[in-house]
């Protein structure tokens, strides 16, 4: 299988998140660890237009989700979240974006989305359903 940066050569981050999966795999971190690795402090649960999304609050990442997507949406959407943190330089206080030309871009926006999609479903062949379920509190 492909890593993360052979699939994506064009973002000098997608090593780190390669790097996140290895040691996923030697380490066996909780998502309660691997969630504070990557500055996220907090889950929502509201009404939205999508499955979910992040924002950035007093210098951490709080992922939100759809009330109205199921258990598997919530899963697919922490492990996409979670792989939109490694867009962002975590050292500064407040994390800054590294891909700032997503904005200006609808392909380099089209290939974050990829590369998160494909993150996700790493990331869960990681993780217990039952530890996330857990974590998002259902």
């Amino acid at each position: 299988m492909q890593t993360m940066k052979e699939l994506f050569p064009e973002f000098d981050w997608a090593g780190t998140a390669d790097a996140f999966l290895a040691e996923l795999q030697r380490a066996n971190l909780s998502i309660t660890e691997q969630m504070r690795r990557r500055k996220i402090v907090r889950l929502e649960i509201k009404p939205l237009l999508c499955n979910g999304g992040i924002k950035i609050e007093k210098g951490y990442f709080v992922v939100v989700f759809n009330y109205e997507t199921t258990l598997e949406e919530k899963m697919e959407t922490l492990g996409h979240e979670i792989g939109h943190t490694f867009h962002y330089d975590l050292v500064p206080s407040e994390p800054c974006l590294l891909c700032s030309k997503a904005r200006e871009s609808e392909d380099v926006f089209n290939r974050l989305e990829e590369f998160c999609r494909i993150f996700a479903k790493r990331w869960l062949k990681l993780n217990s359903v039952e530890e996330i379920r857990k974590v998002i509190g259902i």
